[in-house]
């Protein structure tokens, strides 16, 4: 379960970012040689967490940092190995503590690193210059929601795209048009498909703005199992006018707070809604 709410949470954040240059996911091979090293250096079986975040993306392309609160970027398996190898010889010299467990998995390019602890899954600062070893993150899921609620705030700021990512169970989702018309046939089909009045479905094809919208309120929904279903029967209500040439307007409102949003959106939306 754990594991599937990560993939969900890092799906988000490809989906939202639009700056950073990622590598690509890491091969079978790749994943494999990991798991061969953290059992021969650790006596440790890779937890299913770690495999899934070298399965997103083995590393960046490019070096840039990840959030706007540090400077970190992450590793690929290969550096990640280095790193760690570097810790584990003895003829080396760093400043301790480092325990054989921590494997480094994002650094800031000064010798500084984010260690996974393969015991506990926590996330543990490293600096090579302090000796404090604190707990920054109890585990990979935590990490990546900071890191989703960091590309979401920038995203606040330039304006964009923002009320996709709130909580689905406050959201009211509306469907319009900005040039409405007379179209019966796709208003029975419509009809078929969400169960709506087709009088209102009507209403809403030949007129244009939000006061004629179709809206779909989240919050009446009985469990997230049913707000997903309502978030499809509004995906395939979109998908289904803009078969008919007609372009639909998407919008959410969350609190007091409302904007249009990019249909294809909702496919993710959905399946927010049974992210916990």
């Amino acid at each position: 379960m754990n594991d599937s709410i990560l993939k969900e949470i890092l799906y988000r954040i490809d989906r939202m970012n639009k700056t950073i240059e990622f590598a690509a996911p890491a091969s079978n091979e790749q994943i494999q040689h990991l798991a061969d090293e953290v059992i021969k250096k650790s006596s440790r079986i890779i937890p299913d967490d770690l495999r899934t975040l070298f399965l997103w993306h083995n590393g960046q392309a490019v070096a840039q940092s990840l959030s706007s609160n540090d400077d970190r970027r992450l590793l690929s398996i290969r550096e990640s190995l280095e790193e760690w190898n570097y810790f584990l010889n003895s003829n080396n010299e760093f400043l301790e503590p480092f325990k054989p467990n921590w494997l480094p998995i994002l650094t800031n390019g000064r010798s500084d690193y984010l260690v996974y602890d393969l015991d506990s899954g926590n996330l543990i600062a490293y600096w090579h210059d302090e000796i404090d070893r604190d707990i920054e993150f109890l585990s990979l899921i935590e990490w990546a929601k900071y890191i989703e609620l960091d590309i979401t705030r920038i995203k606040s700021k330039a304006g964009s795209d923002v009320l996709i990512y709130s909580r689905p169970e406050d959201m009211i989702i509306s469907v319009y048009l900005e040039e409405g018309t007379k179209n019966f046939v796709l208003a029975k089909e419509i009809h078929t498909l969400a169960g709506l009045p087709i009088l209102e479905i009507a209403k809403m094809l030949g007129s244009s703005g939000i006061n004629s919208a179709l809206k779909w309120d989240l919050s009446k929904a009985e469990n997230c199992i049913e707000r997903s279903r309502l978030v499809r029967i509004v995906e395939k209500v979109v998908d289904r006018i803009q078969r008919n040439g007609i372009k639909p307007v998407v919008s959410i409102t969350s609190g007091d707070k409302a904007e249009k949003i990019n249909p294809d959106s909702l496919e993710s939306l959905s399946l927010r809604c049974l992210t916990p």
